[in-house]
């Protein structure tokens, strides 16, 4: 049960003055201390008059419309502070850090993720606020040097304001062609899908720049643990509408095999797996799946068909080789890449029984070679660290900010020059 602001439980030593419900208690790069709230002599503070309205999916109605978090105490407690209405702005950020704004979703994978980008900023001595869209809203009043947005709707910052901006493209949804309109208040985009050139075409036809970072939606460096690989984790629901029957039978085959551990909505479980299903992952820190998943040691990663006409990665594909697991997956573009002889592929356009048999095979092979099995995961997992953890991701992500800011300040070099010369021309 999630406690409920004014009756602080035992994670959260301070109670918060608003009259909101508390949002999960991701941890993670928080773990030495509680919730920050605003001091206790603020508690007759009103509340600010931020919604907090239930609409939408149910998975959207349970993940809370108000949430911060942020790098230190102090920081959260001013961002607090700002949404209260008790200060006009924000301090401006030590000399040398960089503080960063990161808009997440209501969705909690991710929040997560911006959780998890934030641990990878602090690890590079820079500050971040992840905060919800009633906060990011506030954006120029924190004084950031830039800002993240995992959201089409949200608008930048004005752009007069100095601060780098930049949507994270991170579903084909977000660049739908019924979605340009709200991404094109955007100049600079980071990108973890692929297939941007009608969206490029659109931006060329309306006269603007458009400036893109391929990235990914992954994760920190992990130690790599060489405990046995036994069972198999898979994490998620029948995501893929096209083939949800199949995939509800080849879960039956496989919850009848008494190696597997499902995790996901029930709604999706009491009837594909409900001798394996152990529950949704309760998100309490930024490595409960990857908790789950280097226990059981081999991953299950199932990708929708978005996934594979796209060509792009999901965030199971790094959680798996970041969790020291052993990776069962089928031939999608990325995998196949950046992973090929340190995972077991199978040929999900067969039939059901063919299918399960390929996975049965598999981790049969596991138990018989458990040395070889544990080999293949420390392969996986040198791949991920070398080339897609997400302080690397970060350092792009920086360079990219600094050479968009290096171009900005060029052109209102010359559009000063120009005005200075139009002047003298009188």
């Amino acid at each position: 049960m999630i406690p409920t602001v004014g009756a602080p439980g035992p994670r959260w030593p301070v109670s918060h003055p608003f009259e909101l419900q508390a949002v999960e208690n991701f941890i993670g790069a928080h773990e030495t201390r509680g919730h920050v709230g605003l001091p206790e002599e603020t508690s007759q503070v009103p509340a600010p008059r931020i919604g907090n309205s239930r609409v939408g999916t149910p998975r959207q109605r349970r993940a809370l419309k108000h949430f911060i978090r942020a790098s230190s105490p102090e920081l959260e407690r001013q961002v607090w502070q700002l949404a209260a209405g008790q200060i006009d702005e924000l301090p401006k950020p030590p000399p040398g850090t960089r503080r960063v704004i990161l808009a997440a979703p209501e969705s909690i994978g991710e929040r997560s993720f911006c959780l998890q980008l934030g641990d990878a900023l602090t690890k590079l001595g820079h500050e971040w606020c992840v905060c919800s869209e009633d906060v990011a809203r506030m954006t120029e009043k924190m004084n950031p040097n830039f800002f993240i947005s995992l959201w089409t709707t949200i608008p930048p910052p004005n752009p007069t304001s100095g601060i780098v901006s930049l949507l994270y493209i991170h579903s084909p949804y977000c660049i739908s062609p019924a979605r340009y309109q709200h991404v094109n208040a955007y100049d600079n985009f980071l990108f973890a899908q692929s297939g941007t050139a009608e969206l490029e075409e659109y931006f060329r036809k309306n006269g603007k720049s458009f400036r893109k970072l391929k990235t990914y939606l992954s994760l920190s460096k992990t130690d790599f643990c060489d405990s046995p690989k036994k069972r198999i984790v898979y994490v998620g629901y029948l995501h893929d509408p096209r083939r949800r029957k199949d995939l509800a039978k080849l879960f039956q085959m496989l919850d009848k095999t008494g190696y597997c551990d499902f995790y996901g909505p029930a709604s999706s479980w009491r009837v594909a797996g409900p001798h394996s299903w152990k529950g949704e992952i309760p998100v309490h820190g930024l490595k409960d799946v990857q908790d789950i998943m280097e226990t059981a040691g081999i991953a299950l990663i199932l990708h929708a068909g978005q996934h594979f006409e796209s060509g792009s990665a999901v965030i199971r594909d790094f959680e798996a080789p970041a969790s020291s697991c052993v990776i069962i997956t089928e031939k999608t573009a990325f995998m196949q890449e950046n992973f090929g002889d340190c995972a077991l592929f199978i040929d999900t356009e067969r039939p059901v029984e063919e299918i399960f048999k390929q996975i049965d095979d598999h981790v049969k092979w596991i138990h018989e070679h458990p040395e070889e099995a544990i080999e293949m995961a420390r392969r996986s997992h040198k791949i991920f660290c070398d080339k897609f953890s997400l302080e690397g991701e970060c350092e792009k992500i920086l360079k990219f900010v600094d050479e968009i800011s290096a171009t900005s300040h060029v052109a209102q070099s010359e559009d000063d020059a120009s005005q200075l010369e139009a002047i003298g021309s009188f």
